[in-house]
């Protein structure tokens, strides 16, 4: 104790200075995180598009096959009316002459909906390829993609019968028209 009874005490406060100079460098450190939070989440919506763009294509590409193993097989009651080949022999000229592939009404986008596409090349998105069918929106995912896609002849060192498909599936991405390209071998060389 000092002399005269009085005891002094070491606690002391924050400055009003110190209080604004913290408070200025916590704001600054949020805006930051909530910027990274908003590109974060950006990007999070373009790879999920992506991928359902991707998992629509190898749908699609299944669908294709599916049809034309069905159309392929002779004897099939029905074959010689339901499929693109009109039950002759399936390849890659006659193959989708008559048919549309098959999808959910549920899937499919009216007009009315404002998805409208008129070509399966569209800026941005050309890759100079000439698709056959295309492009017919769907709602997939809870997005709307058009869909395109062309059957092909055999590619060297698979056998004459075989027959090839390639889809294209585009969406309105962060930077204008996005693709995403998925292709296979529907039928033959199995």
């Amino acid at each position: 104790m000092k002399p005269g009874g009085s005891r002094q005490t070491a606690a002391r406060g924050f400055t009003l200075i110190e209080v604004l100079v913290s408070m200025v460098v916590l704001s600054i450190g949020l805006v930051g995180s909530v910027a990274a939070l908003g590109q974060s989440i950006r990007w999070s919506s373009q790879a999920r598009k992506v991928t359902a763009a991707q998992l629509l294509g190898n749908e699609i590409l299944e669908r294709l096959r599916l049809e034309a193993r069905f159309d392929g097989e002779n004897g099939v009651p029905g074959a010689e009316n339901s499929g693109l080949s009109k039950g002759g022999a399936l390849d890659a000229a006659n193959a989708w002459a008559s048919d549309r592939l098959p999808y959910l009404s549920s899937d499919r986008v009216e007009a009315s909906a404002g998805a409208q596409m008129a070509t399966c090349n569209p800026a941005g998105a050309a890759d100079g390829n000439d698709y056959g069918v295309g492009p017919f929106a769907l709602r997939y995912e809870g997005n709307v993609y058009w869909v395109c896609y062309r059957i092909v002849a055999p590619a060297a060192g698979f056998p004459a019968s075989s027959i090839g498909a390639f889809v294209k599936i585009l969406w309105s991405g962060e930077t204008g028209i996005a693709a995403s390209h998925v292709s296979g071998l529907l039928a033959g060389g199995f």
